[in-house]
């Protein structure tokens, strides 16, 4: 009986060491999963914003400041599956690193692209507020002398 108890002993311990076994390739099959899901979502996500990113120069300043939060956000959505695809990477060799790294590297130059136009359009924010805001003193300055004009013309001339 105690031979046959220690042999069931030794069965139940390799039985939940392959349970633990079990449960850690399904983590890391999860995280895999949840790395490629999150990764298609954030390229759809690039490329869906890419062509949303406006055309239209200086109509709003509010609206581009306001496209300036949501592409900040939007880049620590990035940046998070980035630190993702380095830990999976790390955990995984082979063709499936290799994946990873291809997911990751796809990710990195749609978001280089988007960044890169956000900050062209950016550019040309700034120097189209520039334009306003010398317009604008340009036309004070002309008020403004027209105003001396006026005043000049309106006193009496010595005789």
């Amino acid at each position: 009986v105690a031979q046959w108890q220690a042999g069931l002993n030794e069965a139940w311990a390799e039985l939940l060491e392959l349970v633990a076994t079990r449960a850690q390739e399904l983590a890391a099959a999860h995280d895999l999963q949840r790395f490629r899901r999150d990764a298609r979502q954030v390229l759809a996500q690039l490329r869906d914003k890419a062509r949303q990113v406006p055309e239209e120069l200086g109509r709003d300043l509010r609206a581009a400041e306001g496209l300036g939060r949501q592409d900040r956000a939007f880049g620590h959505a990035v940046t998070a599956v980035q630190e993702a695809a380095g830990r999976l990477a790390a955990a995984y060799a082979g063709p499936r690193a290799e994946e990873l790294r291809a997911q990751e590297g796809a990710v990195a130059a749609a978001w280089a692209e988007l960044r890169g136009r956000c900050q062209r359009r950016r550019r040309l924010l700034g120097d189209t507020v520039e334009q306003f805001r010398f317009l604008r003193a340009a036309r004070d300055l002309r008020l403004w002398m027209d105003g001396m004009h006026l005043q000049l013309q309106a006193r009496e001339r010595p005789r």
